[in-house]
């Protein structure tokens, strides 16, 4: 992958997960004028990843829709991670015994649909930091209960900012402790 792709996939990913257009824009136009024509097919390729997104998308609703999925978030795999790695889905279930089976399931359901590798994150038991991040840099994919999921959001945002203030007053060496 050439640089104008992967310099355009990161502005793809950024603008997907929700910096303004004015600033995806402002950086297309920081590109060298050298490389117009890569910049045609680069965005080409813009527009083909946001057709696929909007398939996973679909794919997502159609899938949680038969679930007991309350809403589902997507979010790319490498962006939490710090690379480009793919699609995750993070998913709210209604009140099970074992959210952990039924993320294993709903994954290997969104693996068959899509045919390719979907990582699924069941919100019921991540902590408040990976819970902060998702709803941080994410897409709502599906929602049954709006109300809920702007709840867990807002609870979510407010739980780690406690977490991180009261880690201001605390050295590293006692974290580790």
């Amino acid at each position: 992958m050439s640089t104008c792709y992967r310099f355009l996939w990161v502005v793809f990913c950024v603008w997907v997960f929700g910096v303004h257009c004015e600033e995806v824009l402002g950086a297309l136009r920081a590109l060298n004028a050298a490389y117009t024509l890569e910049l045609l097919e680069a965005a080409s390729f813009l527009i083909q990843c946001q057709l696929m997104l909007d398939d996973v998308k679909a794919v997502v609703r159609s899938v949680c829709s038969k679930r007991n999925c309350l809403y589902a978030l997507l979010f790319s795999r490498g962006y939490l991670a710090g690379e480009n790695a793919g699609v995750g889905v993070a998913v709210m279930f209604e009140p099970c015994d074992d959210p952990i089976r039924d993320s294993i399931e709903l994954s290997m359901e969104l693996e068959e649909v899509l045919g390719f590798r979907v990582n699924v994150i069941p919100l019921n038991i991540a902590d408040s930091v990976l819970r902060y991040e998702v709803f941080s840099y994410s897409v709502l994919a599906y929602c049954r209960d709006y109300m809920r999921y702007l709840r867990d959001k807002a609870s979510s945002i407010d739980d780690y900012l406690m977490f991180k203030t009261s880690l201001r007053g605390t050295s590293a060496c006692d974290v580790v402790e």
